[in-house]
């Protein structure tokens, strides 16, 4: 459902909220370096700035979006077929960087690792999974056991590889631009340039960025922060359901019978800035904090039955 795209902007903002939490660390000791041993000045600051940005991101979330809907008992309904699955991958992705964020900030207190995954994991699993309940009480959608499903998914995939290889060696990412589709139906896809950001799926690409490096033998020659992206999204997409009959009050097939809705599939390049910001330090916040956005590059398309190359794609 569109509206989840708020997850993608609270995303944002929580890693900056990270930047700015660690940032308070003691005068003349490096902000990022994570503490040996557990630091209770550290694991308060965590515990309290967490909590608040918790409870103050809910609540905006329902004041902007719920507080205009009608309320009725928790309920569940069907979204499988919305906007060709590519809303469920958003969900994955933002689970798994709310879930590696929270357990980085544990680390940076000096939380062992394996305790800390497992806490910064269902910190993660319960803030995304936050949204599926206020759908729940919402009497216009429901709770939808295919976004819980694609939430615990994402989180999973951060606390299995941090459990069996200790690090991040395939990393879920983003990368959204503006489409054509907009104007179309602008209430759904959005009527200005930052909801159409947030609310326009056919803009929106979900990557498995894969480090090479960390699968082939010690000594290999490729550069430890360059990385194979796959990507997936949709196209076409005016309408969640193709056969809506809310939007236009007929099936999209009738409404636009010129556009076709299809998948689409990438193979491209990428940077992993958490790698990169390891080695060069001027790299750090960008790694810390935009580490979930894609890197524009070369990119190959396979879709609606086409091979595509984009010499720059986002």
């Amino acid at each position: 459902m569109t509206k989840h795209n708020f997850r993608i902007a609270f995303l944002l903002l929580f890693a900056l909220f990270i930047e700015g939490v660690s940032a308070q660390d003691e005068t003349g000791k490096n902000f990022w370096t994570p503490s040996s041993e557990l630091d209770q000045g550290r694991l308060n600051t965590v515990a309290y700035a967490s909590i608040g940005a918790y409870t103050t991101g809910m609540l905006a979330l329902n004041q902007l979006w719920y507080a205009d809907f009608e309320k009725a008992p928790l309920h569940s309904f069907d979204d499988s077929d919305s906007w060709l699955g590519v809303d469920k991958m958003g969900h994955a992705t933002s689970a798994y960087w709310f879930s590696r964020y929270s357990t980085d900030m544990l680390r940076w207190a000096g939380m062992k690792d394996k305790k800390s995954r497992y806490i910064g994991t269902a910190m993660g699993w319960v803030a995304i999974n936050s949204f599926e309940f206020y759908d729940g009480f919402s009497k216009e959608w429901g709770f939808s056991f295919y976004d819980f499903a694609a939430n615990t998914a994402g989180a999973g995939a951060f606390l299995g590889q941090d459990a069996l290889w200790g690090e991040q060696r395939i990393t879920l990412k983003a990368s959204i631009r503006h489409s054509e589709y907009a104007a179309l139906n602008p209430n759904s896809l959005g009527d200005n340039g930052l909801e159409r950001l947030l609310k326009d799926y056919n803009g929106h690409t979900y990557w498995a960025s894969i480090n090479l490096h960390s699968f082939l033998p010690d000594g290999n020659k490729i550069p430890h922060w360059l990385n194979l992206a796959i990507g997936a999204g949709g196209d076409g997409m005016i309408v969640a359901d193709p056969h809506n009959t809310i939007a236009f009050g007929t099936d999209f097939e009738t409404s636009f019978p010129e556009i076709d809705r299809f998948s689409q599939l990438y193979v491209s390049v990428d940077v992993d800035l958490w790698r990169l910001s390891q080695k060069y330090g001027a790299f750090r916040t960008l790694g810390e904090v935009f580490g979930f956005i894609k890197i524009p590059a070369p990119t190959l398309e396979f879709s609606n039955g086409n091979v595509e190359f984009h010499p720059l794609f986002f």
